[in-house]
């Protein structure tokens, strides 16, 4: 096969996955602590809107690949890496449908993503 483009990292990624808003594994770990917090302040907000934790589990997905990219390209989280960091997902909603892809990549840079279930019947809230 033939390659046109050659393939390299930029300096605007290289700053997205290590230093915008903390960089990619702080990401994951603030979002998974708001759901916490969720949980326990709130836990009424997310039994009448389950969608919230959809919503918060596909920001998960995202920021999990993007922390599988900034360790594939070897590159330093902003924060040291400690016991407990990031955090693994709340599992008070241990419920996804989440892709294949995220789970695989999430392995290179030992994040636990959100574990898979079946998917909700069709007719459920977004």
């Amino acid at each position: 096969m033939f390659h046109f483009f050659k393939s390299r990292t930029t300096p605007a990624l290289v700053t997205l996955l290590e230093q915008v808003g903390g960089g990619a594994h702080k990401r994951v770990d603030e979002n998974r602590e708001l759901l916490e917090l969720l949980q326990s302040k709130a836990p009424d907000v997310l039994d009448e809107c389950p969608w919230i934790v959809r919503w918060l589990r596909a920001n998960d997905e995202v920021f999990v690949g993007m922390a599988a990219m900034a360790t594939e390209l070897q590159l330093s989280p902003r924060f040291a890496k400690r016991p407990g960091f990031p955090r693994t997902w709340p599992e008070r909603y241990p419920f996804a449908d989440q892709g294949v892809s995220v789970r695989c990549t999430a392995r290179l840079c030992g994040l636990c993503p959100v574990p898979a279930t079946p998917s909700r019947p069709s007719g459920a809230n977004p």
